[in-house]
């Protein structure tokens, strides 16, 4: 019986193999194989965000990937602020070519700021530094980016580049006790301590402290 199905078997074989002519055959046995790797994510997953009423929304600790593409588009991404924050909003690109501005909801602009081949464009609302730099208050902000040189030189595309977006709330002022004050000339001078636990705001290697009466002013 096995050798009767073996025989068949080497029958039906002889067949097949008749009605294939030796060219077809090799061609079926050395056909290549292509194998495709991994494609890059699309940069255009966000599109359309040409506008405000398109902007996609970017939460607190994301980083998302866009591109200008073509060369005159831009995107928009939006965030809300639920307490007083400190914000810290960084688009960066390999070319150093991106403009980034911030607006409120009523689309007021607050800042702007460029890369560089070697630095992000960064935007930063700081807790407690002053110097028209204070921290968001609650509602809805939006961001553009685009093209920076693209006024003068027709811009170029920029095939990728991320946008990344921090925010927390700023710290409760701290009292001191325990201190003493003295008045020189037109300075006070308060005698204490300050301490920084990577929640207030450090810049230009300077410390900033604000002052405030018992009722938090």
């Amino acid at each position: 019986m096995k050798r009767l199905l073996c025989l068949s078997a080497l029958g039906i074989f002889a067949i097949l193999a008749s009605s294939v002519s030796a060219q077809e055959l090799d061609e079926f046995v050395y056909l290549p194989i292509i194998i495709k790797s991994p494609q890059p994510p699309d940069c255009n997953f966000y599109e359309p965000n040409d506008t405000p009423g398109q902007a996609n929304w970017i939460q607190d600790g994301e980083t998302q990937t866009h591109c200008i593409v073509p060369k005159t588009d831009v995107d928009w991404v939006k965030f809300s602020i639920s307490a007083k924050s400190e914000m810290i909003l960084e688009a960066a690109d390999e070319g150093g070519d991106l403009e980034l501005r911030l607006y409120d909801s009523n689309l007021d602009e607050l800042g702007y700021s460029y890369s560089g081949t070697d630095y992000p464009a960064r935007i930063d609302r700081l807790c407690g530094t002053g110097y028209g730099n204070n921290p968001l208050p609650v509602g809805s902000y939006y961001a553009k980016a685009e093209h920076w040189m693209r006024s003068w030189d027709g811009g170029e595309e920029i095939p990728s580049y991320s946008i990344s977006l921090t925010a927390f709330p700023c710290p409760t002022p701290v009292i001191l006790t325990n201190h003493a004050a003295y008045e020189v000339w037109d300075y006070l001078l308060i005698v204490g301590e300050v301490q920084n636990n990577s929640t207030v705001g450090l810049r230009w290697g300077g410390v900033v402290a604000n002052l405030f009466n018992s009722a938090g002013q």
